[in-house]
């Protein structure tokens, strides 16, 4: 695999707020702050932006995991990492799915469950207990 400057300004996210997209006249900048989610599209990948807008681009889901490797993105599913500070609800009836502002529905996997509590509560101010002090069976 060649190495280029390209690679090395996605080393890290820690120094960078941007990211380069390619398209097919260049590429797109995105504030990866701005990435709501991603969704594996065979070996393309569909960046949902929190402006609403839907980028493709032709790197695969493992590319943009070793890209984004952020406390604040989350691989929930083999075909989803999401944003964890969008996500807007955790459903755990008929199967684990997050909502998002645009109301989409992304599946949990089993193995990524606990992982996920645990990544939401360290974003959050509540520190996973109910009102009886008590833990989530997930996470007991």
């Amino acid at each position: 695999m060649r190495h280029s400057q390209f690679d090395d300004f996605h080393g890290s996210f820690d120094r960078y707020e941007k990211i380069l997209l390619p398209n097919s006249h260049g590429f797109n900048i995105v504030n990866i702050n701005q990435i709501i989610r991603l969704e594996a599209d065979s070996n393309y990948t569909r960046v949902i932006l929190s402006n609403g807008k839907k980028l493709m681009v032709s790197w695969t889901l493992k590319r943009f995991e070793k890209l984004l490797s952020l406390p604040v993105f989350f691989r929930s599913h083999r075909s989803y990492i999401i944003h964890l500070d969008f996500v807007r609800e955790l459903v755990t009836k008929d199967g684990w799915y997050v909502t998002f502002p645009d109301k989409a529905p992304i599946p949990v996997s089993r193995k990524n469950r606990d992982e996920l509590i645990k990544r939401l509560i360290s974003r959050s101010d509540w520190d996973g207990r109910s009102q009886d002090g008590s833990l989530p069976a997930e996470m007991g």
